[in-house]
């Protein structure tokens, strides 16, 4: 094992900062000839590289020399509550009305809700991806996730229609909104032949586990494979959930 990850990390490439489509990316390969892109959107309130540590976690649990291009977008948005620590957002969130709503156990009134910015924010993504798999080659292969807000943004991009499903569908700490158009999307089958790996805290006191639960119960059925992790928490990317995306991504590479 000792050796494997050494190699591993020798096939590690150096960051590099891509412009793709609409968005500034950090991109970096994880195999000599990379034809399946994994693009991971970071949350709000996250400085634009802040997914990118997960790199050197997946060079140590894929196999061998695999075939993967990791994608981190950061978001256009760089509200000014944020601006002092380079944090970035999607869309505007309103995080005092979102805490009184997930303190009040009143969060289910969101479900349906379209924030406002998101559709924009999944136009940019849809362009970000189209970008990525454009510079990859022949018939190229992607998995799609994101954490927090970055979950929600995924999800909506991959029921958009607008572009072929992902094989790979990560929700890490995400929640349920749009609730409408994401209900008729499932429905026409557009994740059919897609899997998706959801992680949620316990104890996560930004987006709260029963909701979490409601967007499970939603997907469950309407895709390929539904892999839900919760675990004993807060508002977080477990190990856990990262190493079963490993294993998904192994298995995924070798059809």
């Amino acid at each position: 094992m000792t050796t494997m990850r050494s190699e591993q990390r020798m096939n590690l490439s150096a960051p590099q900062r891509q412009r793709l489509g609409d968005l500034d990316c950090q991109t970096i390969d994880l195999g000599s000839a990379p034809r399946f892109a994994v693009i991971l959107c970071h949350g709000y309130g996250a400085p634009g590289d802040d997914l990118v540590s997960l790199a050197e976690a997946f060079a140590a649990l894929l196999d061998g020399d695999q075939p993967f291009r990791l994608v981190f977008p950061a978001a256009l948005l760089q509200p000014a509550e944020l601006a002092a620590f380079a944090g970035r957002a999607w869309w505007e969130i309103n995080m005092a009305a979102l805490l009184a709503a997930t303190d009040s156990d009143s969060f289910s009134e969101v479900h349906d809700t379209v924030p406002p910015g998101i559709e924009k924010a999944t136009q940019q993504l849809l362009n970000c991806v189209t970008a990525t798999l454009a510079g990859m080659g022949d018939r190229p292969r992607y998995a799609l996730g994101g954490f927090s807000q970055g979950a929600m943004l995924t999800m909506n991009t991959a029921l958009s229609g607008q572009l072929p499903a992902p094989e790979l569908l990560l929700q890490f700490s995400g929640t349920l909104v749009c609730e409408t158009a994401w209900r008729r999307g499932l429905q026409s089958g557009r994740l059919a032949e897609t899997e998706v790996i959801q992680s949620h805290g316990r104890q996560d006191q930004v987006l709260p586990y029963s909701s979490a639960e409601s967007l499970r119960d939603l997907v469950n059925g309407h895709c390929k494979r539904h892999d839900f992790l919760p675990f004993e928490g807060p508002h977080t990317i477990p190990l856990e959930a990262v190493a079963q995306v490993a294993v998904s991504l192994n298995r995924l590479a070798k059809r």
